[in-house]
């Protein structure tokens, strides 16, 4: 079976952006989700975005999105009547009308990986274009040409079952965009070359997740953004490379930023189900990321800085009124992400300890207050992937060059574990850090 066919046969678990994006980019059209039994909602929903940005872009007309039916059944039928024309890839680009503009855009960084392959697909453009045009060297011309970017399908909660019992359950969390799924991604790769990751029975959408990110990272592909509402987890041995035999059994748990951002603005209810996680009796660690990239460059960034800084100490202060903190919290992470735009020539951790001190002092002032009452620790640390190129790809994806690969995520397993707890328990028990 086909990578579409089998995307297409997983289409109810995607959600409407990722959809979306599979129209846009990669050439699936309506008529083929509703063959595939799309939910009505779903494909209406879709049909409505997805004509309401061919109208933005000058595509159709005012009349002509006016005529669009307002119901599903009405929208089914004009679907099957083909009174809607099919979009080709690249139709929801404003797609300039010449080479010279092509790569004018490229050159200004405002076309995507999908879209510069599929104007090389067209003929537009040519590979030496791309070279000699944009100055732009053979081997990411040949990932740009040969790109490809399939999402995952993640199930809804209620088929995810439940986290095991006795594992420390290790949390990232953040604002849409701070950077978890490749903060993830970057942990399960090096784990992954290092022989420090242990497969663990259980979720199995995890463990696909899992190695979806890992091969998307291999391949110099950054990972997409969790789909909007999605949770999940993935169960995981971590080795100690310092106590050989010792192994500490972890879920790691990520919850998509829209979500995130729902829980600081309604309360934890808003978690609905996952309270079930954060209310079991694993022991906890949670991973706060903050984005500096949203922190900085110019004025508009300081609304969302502020907005991070009021979002995370708001779920903070609901996880210790829940008890949760409390209750089997052993440490807080605060990661400041995409380190590799920090000024040139500072020491990451130190600044990332100064900046936090000054941006985030009531973030830091709560956490270290969970540090005096219930002995739950606090560190802070840089992390990045490395540059990306063309909003989808890594710049350098070679461990050995790009030593973001390695140095990050390396640090970040040295505090996984100092805290989390061992599964042999005779090695080093719960708490006795």
């Amino acid at each position: 079976m086909s990578i579409k066919n089998q995307i297409l046969k997983q289409i109810n678990n995607y959600s409407n952006e990722q959809i979306i994006e599979l129209i846009k980019e990669r050439g699936f059209v309506l008529e083929e989700l509703m063959q595939n039994n799309i939910e009505e909602q779903k494909l209406f929903d879709i049909g409505t975005i997805f004509f309401k940005d061919l109208y933005d872009l000058g595509k159709i007309s005012e009349e002509s999105l006016r005529s669009i039916p307002d119901d599903y059944s009405r929208f089914r039928n004009a679907l099957l009547d083909d009174i809607f024309p099919p979009v080709p890839i690249g139709a929801f680009s404003a797609a300039p009308e010449s080479k010279e503009a092509v790569l004018e855009q490229i050159n200004k960084g405002e076309i995507g990986a999908g879209e510069i392959k599929a104007f090389v697909s067209s003929g537009l453009i040519s590979e030496d274009d791309l070279l000699f045009g944009c100055g732009i060297d053979a081997d990411m011309v040949k990932r740009l040409v040969h790109y490809s970017n399939d999402p995952i399908a993640i199930p809804p909660l209620e088929q995810l079952g439940t986290p095991a019992q006795g594992y420390t359950d290790v949390y990232f969390l953040g604002i849409p965009g701070s950077g978890k799924t490749c903060m993830m991604a970057s942990l399960f790769y090096y784990l992954n070359r290092k022989g420090l990751m242990v497969p663990m029975a259980g979720n199995q959408w995890g463990a696909n997740y899992r190695n979806h990110l890992i091969t998307k990272l291999s391949s110099g592909l950054l990972p997409e953004s969790t789909a909007t509402g999605v949770i999940n987890y993935m169960p995981i041995g971590l080795r100690d490379p310092d106590k050989p035999g010792s192994i500490h059994s972890l879920n790691i748990i990520e919850m998509a930023g829209e979500r995130f951002s729902k829980v600081s603005e309604g309360g934890l209810n808003e978690f609905e189900q996952v309270l079930g996680f954060l209310r079991n009796s694993n022991r906890k660690i949670f991973t706060i990321i903050i984005d500096y990239a949203q922190d900085t460059s110019t004025e508009i960034y300081k609304n969302k800085r502020t907005q991070q800084n009021l979002s995370l100490t708001t779920v903070l202060m609901q996880l210790e009124e829940s008890k949760i903190i409390q209750k089997g919290a052993d440490a807080i992470f605060i990661a400041l992400t995409k380190s590799d735009l920090f000024p040139s020539g500072v020491n990451p951790s130190e600044y990332t300890a100064e900046y936090l001190r000054e941006h985030y002092a009531s973030l830091i002032s709560i956490c270290k207050d969970f540090e005096y009452k219930y002995g739950t620790a606090l560190k802070a640390v840089p992390f990045s992937i490395g540059s990306s190129a063309f909003n989808s790809m890594l710049s350098v994806y070679d461990p050995r060059v790009n030593r973001a690969l390695d140095d990050y995520p390396a640090e970040l397993v040295s505090l996984l574990n100092q805290y989390a707890h061992y599964t042999n328990d005779h090695k080093k028990g719960w708490f006795s850090r």
